[in-house]
């Protein structure tokens, strides 16, 4: 019986397995915890975003998707943001972070229901464009 277990790969005791459920489960809870904080700074950086539109551009906003460069991007949210907010340390100082927060923000956001995609333009110059829509809207 014991060749027959051995034969098939089956060689762990329980403890060891109990060791690696263990070790996965605290991996899981890390993960848990990092992307509960994530969604948290998602929903914050929402709210600010909300705050910063006019009476009924809120809305509008959020009515279509969005596509274009992440310097385009960046430069639509500058004209929204407070001079003060622009110069904090949270603020992306160029198109690169905006895309490296914006990608490490994607699964988070696409819980809250805002997808974010990355492509390249069909374009000669193969620029990379970035598109952000509710997910109801997604393809």
């Amino acid at each position: 019986m014991i060749a027959q277990i051995e034969a098939i790969g089956v060689t762990e005791s329980a403890t060891d397995l109990v060791a690696r459920a263990d070790v996965e489960n605290r991996t899981a809870t890390r993960a848990a915890r990092i992307a509960f904080r994530a969604a948290l700074e998602a929903g914050r950086l929402l709210n600010q975003a909300r705050d910063r539109c006019a009476h009924g551009e809120w809305l509008e906003l959020l009515a279509g998707p969005w596509r274009g460069t992440t310097t385009q991007l960046l430069t639509a949210l500058h004209d929204k943001a407070h001079a003060a907010e622009r110069h904090g340390p949270d603020w992306p100082s160029t198109a690169c972070k905006l895309s490296n927060a914006l990608r490490r923000l994607a699964p988070n956001l696409r819980v809250l229901g805002v997808e974010v995609d990355f492509t390249r333009s069909d374009t000669r110059d193969r620029q990379r464009l970035i598109s952000v829509q509710r997910v109801s809207e997604a393809k």
